[in-house]
């Protein structure tokens, strides 16, 4: 799980570039646009608190929520890699 939180650390500088706020809806867009396995995306949802929500019966990720929660992840992970 560490190394695909790596991952969205390394690739989360260019997100923030490319993705204007948007919502992304369902399973296919949201693993499509992280670059994730919808399994992987859901144990990030589950293990670690990824913002997704439920709209009716479709699985929506706000772009917005998604790079605070990617910026909190990164800093965590600075302070880790610092001791």
């Amino acid at each position: 799980m560490l190394k695909v939180m790596q991952k969205l650390i390394n690739i989360g500088k260019s997100w923030e570039r490319k993705i204007m706020q948007q919502v992304f809806t369902g399973k296919a867009e949201i693993s499509k646009r992280m670059g994730l396995s919808w399994p992987t995306v859901m144990k990030l949802y589950q293990k670690d608190g990824l913002p997704l929500m439920r709209l009716g019966l479709k699985w929506a990720l706000d772009s917005e929520q998604l790079q605070e929660w990617m910026s909190r992840k990164s800093q965590c992970a600075s302070v880790i890699n610092e001791s």
